[in-house]
C-alpha cells in the first residue's frame, strides 16, 4: 500500500504525458490528412476545431475536416470528429495563432451527435497551400493539458504548418 501511495504521482505524471502527445499527434496527423485530401480530392479542405459544450472540461478538443463542393461554397462532413484525450485541449492564447488566422472559417454547424457546436479553423485549398492571411508568424497550433490552461508555458506539444508547402512540424519541449 506504501508504494503504490508513493509511485501513484509518477504514473499519473506518465498517463498525463502520455496523452499531451497522443493529443499532438492526432493533430498533426489530421492536418496531414485534410493536405492530402485537399490535394487528391482537388477541392478545398476546412480543419474544423470544435469546441465540446463540456462543463468539466470546456474547451476546443475535437477535430472534424469538412471538404468543399467544385464551387467551394458549400462544405461538408469529411470522416468522422476526432476528439483528443481526456485532459487535453487545444490551446486558445498565444500558442495557437493559427485558430484566429483564416477569419472565413468559424461559427457554429452541427456534428453528428454532439449538436450544434462553435468551431474555429482554417483551410487547406486544392494545390495543399494555406491561404494568404496565415503566415509563417501565425501558422501554428498548440496542446495542452487542461489543467496548465492558466500557465501557457508548462507543457505542450506544438504543430507547425508551412503555408506554402502544406508539411507539418511538430514541437514538443
Amino acid at each position: 500500500v506504501i508504494m503504490a501511495t508513493l509511485a501513484l504521482p509518477a504514473f499519473n505524471s506518465i498517463a498525463r504525458a502520455g496523452g499531451l502527445n497522443r493529443g499532438g499527434q492526432t493533430l498533426g496527423d489530421v492536418i496531414v490528412l485534410a493536405r492530402q485530401e485537399a490535394v487528391s480530392k482537388n477541392r478545398d479542405v476546412e480543419v474544423r476545431i470544435i469546441a465540446l459544450n463540456d462543463p468539466v472540461l470546456p474547451g476546443y478538443r475535437a477535430l472534424q475536416l469538412w471538404v468543399g463542393d467544385e464551387a467551394g461554397a458549400n462544405f461538408n462532413p469529411l470522416g468522422k470528429i476526432q476528439k483528443l484525450p481526456d485532459g487535453v485541449v487545444i490551446a486558445s492564447n498565444s500558442l495557437s495563432l493559427l485558430l484566429d488566422a483564416d477569419t472565413n472559417v468559424g461559427g457554429t454547424a452541427i456534428f453528428g451527435g454532439l449538436g450544434s457546436l462553435p468551431y474555429k479553423g482554417f483551410r487547406v485549398r486544392a494545390g495543399g497551400t494555406l491561404p494568404a492571411a496565415v503566415t509563417m508568424t501565425n501558422n501554428f497550433l498548440s496542446v495542452q493539458l487542461a489543467r496548465d490552461a492558466g500557465n501557457p508555458l508548462a507543457n505542450f506539444y506544438t504543430v507547425r504548418v508551412n503555408p506554402v508547402t502544406g508539411r507539418v512540424t511538430t514541437h514538443r519541449p
